[in-house]
């Protein structure tokens, strides 16, 4: 782990008791071309705070950014980017995507 991901999470944490934290790296999709990287990041944090793992999401890039001009006219982010055309989560992805790693971390309440 790294000394960002363990500052995060005392930041995150440091007056919750009884909050477990996991943090995994997990395969999630990268940009193709240099110009989409921070719709990218916007859309895999869009799916973590819509409580869906990030990992298993792939985008349909060309329509991001007019996504995103929709939700910035509306100023909200209601829903998910819009997926990949024929993309379910858990099926074999298309090599046509690249994937980095990211960190996700995790919040569990105690029961």
């Amino acid at each position: 782990m790294t000394a960002e991901t363990q500052r995060l999470i005392s930041i995150l944490t440091q007056h919750k008791k009884g909050i477990t934290v996991r943090v995994e790296k997990r395969p999630v999709q990268m940009q193709t071309g240099g110009t989409d990287g921070g719709l990218v990041a916007l859309a895999i944090t869009t799916e973590f705070l819509l409580e869906k793992d990030p990992s298993e999401a792939r985008f349909h890039q060309a329509s991001m950014r007019k996504h995103f001009e929709q939700c910035l006219e509306v100023e909200r982010i209601e829903r998910a980017f819009p997926p990949a055309p024929c993309h379910s989560p858990g099926k074999s992805d298309s090599p046509a995507f690249e994937f980095g790693v990211s960190e996700h971390v995790q919040f569990k309440s105690p029961k």
